[in-house]
């Protein structure tokens, strides 16, 4: 007996990737965590300037000539200062503020805004009276929730285009770095 072969039916090979071997449904999710992705990261970067209306400025009632202006109003580039008068870490920055806000004084250099919050109203006010000089108070933590502060004290710099350029520990450190570099 002879096997007789007909090429006809001889299935085709393929060599190479077609899209058809990937299933549609992978596009889809891969799609979906995109728009997801984009849709948690896009916030990030955005600073909502209304979080500033939450602010309260903090007038020392001993200085009559306490006039609490914005930083961030005044400078283009601006440095937020979040503090919690609860956390060590934060009542451990008291003692960099001034050094901050003198290095600040240039033209060139960031403005710096410090912020207490994540607290009670009155630890947040003894704070204030701490710290000293311009500063805000937080006091339903509108702020906080709405720049996702995470930890404390939080730094977040706001660029001319009100865009949040960095934040976190990071920005301390560079902070720091500039200081030292002038």
């Amino acid at each position: 007996m002879s096997i007789v072969f007909d090429a006809q039916k001889i299935p085709e090979t393929r060599r190479g990737f077609k899209l058809s071997d990937i299933p549609s449904a992978w596009f889809v999710v891969m799609g979906l965590f995109l728009l997801f992705f984009i849709w948690r990261m896009w916030p990030m970067a955005q600073f909502p300037v209304s979080a500033f209306n939450y602010l309260v400025p903090f007038e020392d009632k001993r200085n009559i000539a306490s006039k609490v202006e914005n930083p961030c109003d005044i400078k283009p580039t601006c440095v937020v200062v979040y503090l919690a008068p609860w956390c060590p870490a934060s009542r451990a920055m008291i003692e960099q503020i001034p050094s901050f806000r003198e290095f600040s004084k240039g033209s060139d250099r960031p403005g710096i805004l410090v912020i207490v919050g994540a607290g009670k109203k009155e630890d947040s006010a003894q704070m204030a009276l701490r710290v000293g000089g311009p500063i805000f108070i937080d006091p339903d933590r509108q702020f906080e929730k709405t720049t996702k502060v995470s930890h404390y004290p939080y730094f977040i710099v706001i660029d001319p285009k009100k865009r949040i350029a960095a934040r976190g520990h990071d920005v301390y450190y560079w902070l720091r770095n500039e200081m030292r570099s002038h």
